[in-house]
């Protein structure tokens, strides 16, 4: 058989698990096994479990604020990541400036970089207080 035969076979096989793995999962209760009415109860338990973890009852509303106050937690760690990234790669970009010839024979400018620079410190410094905050926060609610 030439290359161009095994690859139309092989293209076609794949195709074919694709397709079968696609309709499986966007059909789950087609291909339980057993009898259709039991495989819809199967999934409705499932679905059921699922809305009761955001249930306004008291005794989940602790969990509700556990899971809450965690979401917070780390999404204030990952904003203040960023945003210390973005200031750590300005800070190496002002490096880079003042190491520039003309930047440094010109004393006004040189006086704006440095005066950039130590606000960007200041903000990094600001950002790994805030950073260290919540993680801090986020080890004691474990």
């Amino acid at each position: 058989m030439s290359l161009v035969t095994y690859f139309i076979i092989f293209t076609l096989l794949v195709f074919s698990i694709g397709a079968y793995f696609i309709f499986i999962e966007l059909n789950p209760i087609a291909f339980n096994g057993d009898s259709s009415e039991k495989s819809l109860d199967i999934y409705n338990t499932k679905s059921n479990s699922n809305a009761s973890l955001f249930s306004t009852s008291k005794c989940n509303e602790g969990k509700e604020n556990m899971v809450r106050k965690k979401l917070e937690i780390q999404q204030g760690i990952e904003k203040q990541q960023k945003q210390l990234k973005r200031n750590l790669r300005t800070l190496n970009y002002i490096t880079l400036l003042r190491a520039d010839v003309h930047i440094i024979k010109d004393p006004k400018r040189l006086e704006e970089i440095n005066k950039l620079k130590e606000g960007i410190e200041l903000q990094i410094l600001r950002n790994t207080k805030i950073l260290n905050k919540y993680k801090q926060l986020d080890i004691n609610s474990i």
